[in-house]
């Protein structure tokens, strides 16, 4: 099966999860923060249903006391993950109606719901998408996130205009999905997950693709790889991840952020660990929300580096909404797999529109980085030796 054979928009009923799914609570609220079950996709031909953590704060708090209606977030948990109301509480505190939803058939306390859809299991994931489309884990948890979407919009006090998607590891799979495919959402949030997967990642490693044959293979490729979506997002996206991530790889995440044609920006962060708290935790996510829907100052944006001076030399151009107070070169000196490989930290110099740095002798790929007297910090794409303009 050729990918250019397979219209994803026509993989859902788009216009009918576009309307708020019938929903209701499933336990007592804690600290604002309600256990909620709504409608979900049929499985197995039976009716389902998702459980989800709804917090929506009574007033908007602490930036913007003047707004009459609140801006929200739609957050989509990774693998091993369920619906954190952590997460929810998070965001309420920030000012912000949320909404986590679990993506593997469970309820409270991971517990499996009767009615719930499909494992999250490799098994789950990974099945051959031609044999059962609509009982494929993939197709429920897109279908589950953009009913969370409709569900968060339909709410008194929500500002259906300004509201945001994050996700972590397969969350954030799911969400360079999602954003193609949900044009209502004002931002996007990938935190480490990208597509090509059967070019790089840990499930070549692990065999998770072997099952699926020639045939299969090319099907999971043309249905669920984010690659044959993410391109499609007309949103601002940031991307959150680190250099070593073992799911998702360097070279395979540039070639997918490298499709998006919206307003792209990167944090890219030596040091993050890969983790739904970790993924959930740099200031930068939330800060491009707020700049999104709060008119907060935007994050520094690094444009590609251009190597020059016989390679021992990088610059790239920037934009700032506030003074640059760091300013850093990223450098490994390794080569072979991109998870394997060590990456220091090397100074960088500034000017008024550029950033320049040195480089070693030895050095394999680089990126820069700044962070602002706000805290807000991006990266610029990365670039190595073997590319063309090094």
């Amino acid at each position: 099966m050729a990918a250019s054979d397979v219209d994803v928009r026509s993989l859902w009923d788009l216009d009918r999860l576009s309307r708020p799914p019938a929903h209701e609570p499933a336990g007592a609220a804690e600290v604002g923060v309600q256990p909620i079950i709504y409608e979900g996709e049929p499985y197995r031909g039976q009716p389902s249903r998702v459980f989800a953590y709804l917090g929506v704060p009574k007033r908007p708090v602490p930036a913007a006391p003047h707004e009459d209606a609140l801006p929200g977030m739609v957050l989509v948990h990774g693998g091993g993950g369920t619906a954190f109301r952590e997460w929810v509480a998070i965001w309420n505190a920030r000012g912000y109606a949320a909404i986590a939803m679990d993506l593997g058939g469970c309820g409270a306390g991971r517990q499996p719901l009767p009615d719930g859809g499909p494992p999250q299991s490799e098994e789950a994931k990974f099945a051959d998408p031609t044999e059962a489309w609509r009982d494929h884990w993939v197709y429920h948890s897109v279908a589950a996130v953009i009913r969370a979407h409709s569900l968060l919009r339909s709410l008194p006090g929500v500002d259906p205009q300004r509201i945001g998607l994050t996700g972590i590891s397969w969350g954030g799979y799911l969400t360079c999905m999602v954003a193609a495919l949900d044009a209502r959402f004002g931002c996007a949030v990938p935190v480490y997950g990208s597509g090509f997967l059967q070019e790089n990642s840990v499930w070549i490693e692990r065999g998770s693709f072997d099952a699926l044959g020639t045939a299969g293979r090319a099907a999971w490729h043309a249905h669920c790889d984010p690659s044959r979506y993410v391109g499609a997002a007309g949103m601002p996206v940031l991307f959150v991840s680190r250099p070593v991530d073992v799911h998702y790889r360097l070279d395979v995440y540039r070639k997918s952020y490298r499709l998006v044609r919206s307003q792209l920006q990167l944090a890219v962060r030596i040091g993050l660990e890969h983790s739904h708290p970790d993924g959930w935790s740099p200031p930068e996510i939330a800060r491009f929300a707020d700049s999104r829907f709060r008119g907060a100052p935007a994050l520094p944006r690094l444009e590609a580096p251009h190597i020059f001076a016989g390679g021992r030399h990088v610059r790239c151009a920037f934009s700032a909404a506030r003074p640059l107070v760091s300013t850093q070169l990223a450098y490994t000196r390794d080569s072979g797999p991109w998870q394997d490989r060590s990456w220091q930290h090397g100074p960088a110099n500034a000017d008024e529109t550029s950033l320049t740095a040195d480089l070693p002798a030895d050095w394999t790929a680089c990126f820069l980085t700044a962070t602002d007297a706000m805290g807000g910090y991006a990266s610029s794409p990365h670039v190595t030796v073997e590319d063309p303009d090094s």
